[in-house]
């Protein structure tokens, strides 16, 4: 369907333990997907927030973990 068509179908696993539960479908236009998609590293996941240059324990870098754990979660 990716290849063949104007849409964009991803597929995710719902495992309930090791067995493969349900499947879910996200299906989008495709000019619409490749805008929505993050940048991602070798490993498949996206690019995380670089760190901001400060002190440890203050607002800015709670702030900045924040942000990575939220890129994860949307990711996942």
């Amino acid at each position: 369907i990716n290849e063949k068509s104007d849409l964009f179908v991803e597929v995710e696993q719902i495992k309930r333990g090791r067995a493969i539960h349900a499947l879910k479908f996200v299906i989008s236009h495709k000019k619409q997907a490749v805008e929505n998609l993050p940048k991602l590293t070798k490993s498949g996941r996206p690019k995380l927030p670089q760190r901001p240059q400060v002190k440890k324990g203050t607002d800015a870098e709670a702030k900045w973990a924040r942000e990575c754990i939220k890129t994860l979660e949307d990711w996942r």
